[in-house]
This record gives structure tokens, sequence and C-alpha cells, in this order.
């Protein structure tokens, strides 16, 4: 098996259906595994707490996905896209952070 195909396999078998928002405009839904990579960490400000936690999407090669990007997922929590690793040759792999 080549490793494009262990990869779909890794993402399809926990895949969910992601959205994403690129500034006002809305993507089609698309496909991505997405995995806490820590436990998080809560950072506090003068104004608000708020707790972060780095997530890794992974996603068909050629996944529609920004830096920047926002979407909802897992029960309405707010993840910004904040890396994407730039070798696509056999998937799309990104971090994101959790942010509300």
């Amino acid at each position: 098996m080549d490793i494009a195909a262990v990869l779909t396999k890794v993402r399809d078998a926990r895949a969910q259906s992601i959205v994403l928002r690129r500034g006002a405009a809305t993507l089609s839904a698309q496909s991505f595994r997405v995995e806490r990579m820590s436990k998080g960490a809560a950072y506090r400000d003068e104004a608000a707490r708020e707790r972060r936690s780095d997530v890794i999407l992974l996603g068909a090669v050629d996944a529609d996905i920004a830096i920047d990007d926002r979407f909802n997922a897992d029960g309405g929590l707010l993840y910004r896209v904040n890396f994407i690793q730039p070798n696509r040759t056999y998937a799309t792999m990104a971090e994101a952070v959790v942010i509300g």
C-alpha cells in the first residue's frame, strides 16, 4: 500500500466534514481528521480568559485550506488554522488552534 492510500485510510477512519470560513467567504464542506496535539493551556489577560489547544488536521492532497481560515467542530469549538505543511505530496497536513 502506498503512503497516500495509508494517509487516506487514517483520515477516513475519523473524518469530519469541515466548513472553512476565509474572511467573508464560506467554502464548501471538506473531509478532515482533527486530532489534538496537546491537552491545552489556559491563557489569561485582563479582559477575558480563554483556553487554547493545538490540533492537527489531515486532509486530501488538494484540500482548499489557508492560514487564518476558521471553522467550528467538536460541539461548536472555534478553530483557527495557523500552519500548513508545504509538502502536499501525499496529503494536506495543517495545524490549528482551538480559540473558543
